[in-house]
């Protein structure tokens, strides 16, 4: 939604000139080589996706809806300019899609102080899972992670929205302590959300975790977890940026074992349909029910980033049955569906989707082992079933990716409504977060340019 507050503004032949570069700079920066071909197919090669770029210049009303909103890192102390290298994450930690313009983040802990308050830009918006980065200031913050904010507090790039200063709260500016300081979010109501204080600060949290060095960000970890104590939190001598650590911790040996959750890959298979039903098994939409070809595998990106998994591969215990072909970009928190076969048909809740290779995915009704690897590479993530796989509906996790295994079949789970397959959407239907949003393309679509200009 940005986009169309930072270019509103412009004259009527600026706003023209920016939607042919929308549709012609990245073909022709593609053709060239100065970008990844990958780039251009993902935002161009689909039918789907051309249209929501420039649906995106409608400014959306904004509703509010309950969500859960921490902070996860902080940078008080960078290598370089100070402040101009400082920056905070924020992560949406709830299921429902948060409005953040309600929302204000600052280091002034008590209103009519000196330090700094800023509110998120009207239609702000943080999708659930997902995290951002308020910068200091985008260029210094660019110079040392070569990524770009999703906000700024002080105007220094003209497509990343800037925070507004929240003067009914304080007047004065976010410098962080490197000793000692506090970060806080206030609702639309100036009720604290969360906050942190580390160092000689024991305004929010007492005992406060340390300060770090220089270089070094605290971070919460998990990201999902908030006991209000420094226990929440971890020096991190590699700041990570946009991308929280979802791996659960290593449980401390005991001598009686306790079943827990294993921590998940970056990658994760969602759901397997190797047993089409006779009547009701046609999973590509295609109009005919095909056993060989309406069987497919979905896998979900979790890994924070669009990923590309061109040269990869899906094996089962016979060898190669899906070779990814160049422009395979998926999306975080989106899924990529590979079917036998067939003409899939329908947009699969904005999954990529692809058929088979080889000409069939071969998956057997009465067990196999799937492996995900690079072509001619080690395992990356692997599954395996049994007898439980032919019973003419798929098996998935429930709930959708962060499931245990083993999957179970799909009718039985109650959130599936008794449905026998659900590819590219979840066991309920709706959409991965991840998944055909306009916005996450047309944010991809300008880091891409942006890199190349302030590579020049």
């Amino acid at each position: 939604m940005w986009i169309v507050q930072k270019m509103s503004s412009q004259p009527a032949f600026r706003r023209l000139w920016l939607i042919t570069w929308v549709v012609t700079i990245p073909t022709i920066l593609a053709f060239i080589g100065a970008v990844p071909a990958y780039v251009g197919a993902a935002l161009f090669s689909t039918p789907n996706y051309l249209p929501a770029v420039f649906q995106d210049w409608q400014t959306a009303t904004p509703t509010p809806v309950p969500g859960y909103l921490l902070i996860t890192e902080v940078m008080a102390d960078p290598d370089g300019d100070e402040p101009a290298g400082e920056w905070i994450e924020i992560f949406n930690a709830g299921e429902t899609t948060l409005d953040l313009s309600l929302y204000k983040i600052g280091d002034e802990e008590a209103a009519g102080g000196l330090e700094g308050m800023f509110q998120f830009p009207p239609g702000a918006m943080l999708l659930p899972g997902k995290a951002i980065v308020i910068a200091n200031q985008t260029e210094t913050f660019y110079r040392l992670f070569r990524l770009l904010p999703d906000y700024e507090l002080y105007d220094t790039h003209q497509f990343i929205p800037d925070m507004v200063k929240y003067l009914s709260w304080s007047k004065g500016y976010i410098e962080l302590s490197n000793s000692g300081d506090e970060v806080l979010i206030l609702n639309e109501f100036d009720q604290r959300v969360d906050s942190l204080s580390w160092g000689t600060s024991r305004l929010e949290l007492d005992p406060a975790p340390p300060a770090v060095a220089q270089g070094h960000s605290l971070e919460r970890y998990p990201p999902n977890h908030d006991t209000d104590s420094a226990q929440d939190w971890r020096d991190q001598a590699s700041p990570n940026p946009k991308r929280v650590d979802l791996t659960l911790p290593t449980p401390t040996p005991s001598s009686t074992p306790t079943p827990g959750v294993t921590p998940l890959p970056l990658l994760v298979i969602n759901e397997i349909h190797a047993d089409p039903h006779p009547d009701l098994g046609d999973a590509n939409g295609d109009g005919v029910v095909n056993r060989s070809q309406d069987e497919f595998v979905e896998i979900v990106n979790i890994t924070g980033v669009p990923i590309d998994l061109s040269g990869w591969g899906i094996y089962d215990a016979v060898g190669l049955r899906h070779a990814f072909p160049s422009g395979s970009l998926v999306f975080d928190q989106c899924a990529m569906v590979v079917f036998g076969g067939g003409q899939p048909a329908g947009d699969f809740g904005g999954s990529l989707v692809q058929t088979a290779s080889t000409g069939g995915l071969g998956l057997n009704n009465d067990g196999d082992t799937l492996k995900l690897h690079p072509v001619g590479g080690g395992d990356f993530i692997s599954y395996t079933y049994g007898a439980e796989g032919g019973d003419d509906q798929s098996l998935t996790r429930d709930p959708d990716i962060s499931g245990l295994e083993p999957l179970v079949k799909h009718s039985t789970v109650e959130a599936s409504g008794g449905a026998l397959f659900s590819a590219g959407v979840r066991l309920d239907g709706s959409t991965f977060t991840g998944c055909g949003t306009r916005s996450q393309i047309t944010e991809f679509f300008w880091r891409v340019v942006d890199l190349i200009s302030l590579s020049d």
